[in-house]
């Protein structure tokens, strides 16, 4: 398999929050009478008072959730939604939920008031808010479902970047397919291609609080750093010994290139840069391009699962990438000015475009999770290597990568350069194919 070749890396996070706002509704008001009245009188006063009252008051979102059990930690990493009525109250939830779109009608107090909840499942969820028939009901069933909520979570280490990040945002409706003689596309078409699972990829090591402490000494920098690494860690079977190890708190890693262990929880490396999880993944990293050696990476349990839920990493040969690269790259190899003969630039997003039916094409389900992956979230020039080739973790199952191998070299010709993927219409902009990524535990 034909190497890569990374130069020293940059280091740098990022981390972002978003508070969320309650909007309080005002009490209704009243209009009484005080004097003795006939039935009829009653009845017409009755009659006036309701035209000219007040909504009924509804309960906040904020009050709703207060009801239902939670730890403070499932409350601490809900995500966002927004809660509309038609009595012009609106606040803001924080509930994330592993169902399909659900909607609780809070009939008894305000029959035309509705909540809804944006959600990610794929549950019979929907099936239970359609019986929902008053807000004792409605908050009974936002209990029922804070196992599913809580499912919907993610685990940095495994499912890395916010939610926010290029790696976790879906192709959007407004995506710009070139066509596949367009210059960009038909550069990127002359390769073959391959996928990358023992060598010249990138090994994950997830550390615990009863692993080693380790010495990793920077040959070129000469600093000398102290992280834990598993005792069983190991780096890829080739001289780029690439290694990303994941400390106990479950959102720090280090991201080493040339990473050698000269002895027991002793190691050297030429380049090491820490990486917040939890960031965008574009900060710091040791790819070429500038960003986290973990975005883009097919990781072992997503093969296993069939279901690779963000953008993949693809690298290609000097004779194909073009010096001067595209968002989301921050640079390109050091040589790119002399080396680089193509026309496509590092950081280029390419994906299936959304006319192909891929479940047409006679996949197994190892390639048809790629070709998903492929079509709803795309893939990002990272890397030069002597092939078309994207990373999976070298830990996944052999049998089940060369099964997708062969499904690649189906789909690779399929790929089409996506010509407006920027900072403000990530992914081409517009409704995205896919719902966002949950939250962070």
């Amino acid at each position: 398999m034909p190497r890569s070749f990374v130069p020293a890396r940059l280091r740098a996070a990022a981390q972002c929050s978003q508070p969320a706002t309650d909007h309080p509704q005002s009490p209704p008001r009243r209009i009484a009478g005080t004097r003795r009245r006939t039935a009829t009188s009653i009845l017409v006063s009755g009659l006036i008072a309701s035209m000219f009252a007040g909504p009924t008051p509804i309960a906040s979102a904020t009050e709703a959730r207060t009801r239902v059990p939670m730890s403070g930690t499932t409350a601490a990493n809900q995500r966002a939604t927004s809660v509309t009525s038609t009595a012009s109250v609106t606040s803001t939830t924080a509930w994330t939920f592993d169902s399909s779109a659900l909607s609780l009608a809070l009939t008894p107090a305000a029959p035309s008031a509705t909540t809804t909840v944006a959600s990610d499942s794929t549950s019979s969820d929907a099936d239970l808010a359609a019986a929902v028939a008053s807000a004792g009901q409605a908050d009974a069933a936002l209990a029922a479902t804070s196992t599913e909520a809580t499912l919907a979570t993610r685990v940095a280490a495994q499912h890395p970047f916010a939610v926010t990040a290029p790696a976790n945002t879906s192709i959007g409706s407004g995506a710009k397919f070139e066509s596949s003689y367009s210059t960009r596309t038909a550069g990127f078409l002359k390769g073959t291609p391959v996928i990358n699972a023992s060598n010249w990829t990138v090994s994950v090591a997830i550390a615990t609080s009863t692993s080693p402490t380790a010495k990793v000494r920077n040959l070129k920098s000469g600093v000398t750093t102290y992280i834990r690494i598993p005792s069983t860690a190991t780096t890829t079977a080739d001289t780029d010994k690439s290694l990303t190890v994941v400390q106990p708190d479950g959102y720090t890693a280090y991201e080493c290139y040339k990473m050698t262990k000269v002895a027991a929880n002793s190691w050297t490396t030429t380049s090491m840069v820490k990486q917040d999880l939890r960031s965008t993944g574009l900060g710091a990293g040791t790819r070429a391009s500038g960003v986290s050696q973990v975005m883009g990476l097919i990781r072992a349990k997503e093969v296993t699962a069939q279901k690779i839920p963000h953008t993949l990493a693809v690298a290609i040969p000097d004779s194909m990438l073009k010096s001067g690269y595209v968002w989301p790259a921050r640079r390109q190899d050091y040589n790119a000015s002399t080396a680089y003969q193509g026309q496509v630039p590092m950081g280029t997003m390419l994906g299936i475009p959304p006319s192909v039916n891929v479940t047409a094409l006679g996949l197994t389900g190892e390639g048809l999770a790629l070709a998903h992956a492929l079509q709803d979230y795309g893939a990002h020039v990272v890397e030069r290597a002597g092939m078309v080739a994207l990373y999976a973790e070298p830990a996944s199952d052999a049998a089940a990568i060369n099964r997708m191998k062969t499904d690649w070299r189906k789909l690779y010709p399929l790929m089409r350069a996506i010509s407006n993927n920027t900072p403000t219409t990530v992914g081409g902009g517009g409704t995205p194919r896919q719902p966002s990524a949950g939250t962070l535990q």
